[in-house]
């Protein structure tokens, strides 16, 4: 383990290891925030840096963070915890052909192979391990940047085995 703070919550605290794979270990006794999921908030913490802010929870506070729009594809994970109250987020979430009609207003369809926003919509698009499960990711950037505005960020992961598999 290791001793540290949240970059979520603000909670110092031991982190210690539960799970074999690391990322999805290590996680926050006070928010529940995983490994990736408080790297990737360290990496939204810098492309933010001028607001200086420590956490996410103190990120969406501030008001000049809460005047954009936010696209996270997606249902779980930390983020949507500290972001769902945000007056400018929207989530989605991909329902194959048989089950579209599950989508809601609240949470509708999202394909990001064909993104049904307009161009230059978002100032940030949150991706948490989605992209390793759509067909064509090529595709998907395209239309994240598509739907991004001009100095917008796309802030993602993608899980890395190591060694890289020879056929995935």
């Amino acid at each position: 383990g290791y001793y540290g703070h949240c970059s979520f919550c603000g909670t110092f605290q031991e982190f210690t290891r539960t799970h074999s794979a690391i990322r999805e270990t290590y996680r926050c006794c006070e928010c529940r925030a995983l490994l990736r999921e408080r790297e990737q908030a360290q990496a939204l913490l810098a492309c933010f840096a001028s607001l200086q802010v420590r956490t996410i929870a103190e990120l969406v506070e501030r008001t000049e963070f809460r005047r954009l729009n936010i696209y996270e594809p997606g249902t779980i994970g930390a983020f949507r915890r500290f972001l769902k109250g945000m007056p400018y987020y929207q989530q989605s979430d991909y329902h194959p052909i048989a089950d579209r009609h599950k989508a809601t207003r609240a949470l509708p369809h999202g394909d990001l192979e064909a993104l049904d926003f307009a161009d230059a919509a978002f100032d940030l698009v949150l991706t948490s391990d989605v992209l390793e499960h759509v067909r064509r990711p090529r595709v998907a950037f395209g239309q994240l940047a598509r739907v991004l505005r001009r100095g917008g960020y796309h802030v993602f992961t993608v899980p890395l085995q190591d060694p890289v598999a020879e056929k995935t």
